[in-house]
């Protein structure tokens, strides 16, 4: 909802013309870190260690989302929670000479920095953070523009200066004119997205990329 994932692709996309230029071919995957989760006991280790595997073996550019999935804080957990073994696991990924030692780029995005493990916030590990504030005016305009042109909706003066005052983050819009989709009642949808910003505020999801 912030374009954290677009920067993402822009920064796989600059070192993989920078390799070009130096005869080295990167290759770039995106995956989503809770599509790494199985219910099935040493599956997800598998496919972390594969993942790495392949990274190292092709100048990998890994592009993975929502990280709080499976980077979640350990003390999270009670004892016998499966999960702390899972961040442990990639944590060993990160750190396993035969990735690290090779041209290899690691790119996380998530909502909830503050609920990372702190392994994963430590020098050697995370070389840069960005952060993506709330949308300024100008970019909710265009942001709400775009959502107009796509759903075929045009809203009053009186109704985007509502939705601009309460909107912070690109999803926000989205769920508005999802919701104008469905039910054509400016009131209702205002009021729903508002729901979703205070239960976003509740969990402190703050737009993050490292």
């Amino acid at each position: 909802g912030t374009g954290k994932t677009a920067l993402a692709h822009y920064f796989a996309y600059l070192v993989y013309e920078t390799g070009k230029k130096y005869s080295m071919e990167f290759k770039a995957v995106r995956v989503e870190a809770k599509d790494l989760l199985t219910a099935y006991w040493g599956e997800t280790e598998r496919r972390i260690n594969e993942l790495f595997a392949w990274s190292s073996a092709n100048n990998g550019i890994v592009i993975m989302d929502e990280v709080e999935r499976i980077m979640w804080r350990r003390t999270q957990y009670v004892s016998d929670d499966y999960t702390p073994k899972v961040v442990s696991t990639l944590g060993d990924a990160l750190d396993n000479p035969l990735v690290r030692d090779k041209p290899f780029l690691f790119i996380i995005t998530t909502n909830l920095p503050a609920m990372l493990d702190e392994m994963f916030k430590r020098p050697g590990r995370v070389f840069r953070v960005f952060y993506i504030p709330p949308l300024d005016i100008e970019r909710k305009r265009a942001v709400i523009r775009q959502f107009e042109d796509r759903y075929g909706i045009r809203l009053g003066n009186e109704e985007k200066a509502e939705l601009e005052k309460y909107v912070e983050v690109g999803d926000d819009v989205r769920f508005y004119f999802e919701c104008r989709a469905i039910n054509n009642d400016h009131t209702h949808c205002l009021n729903y997205v508002k729901s979703v910003i205070e239960t976003r505020k509740q969990t402190q999801q703050t737009p993050i990329i490292a």
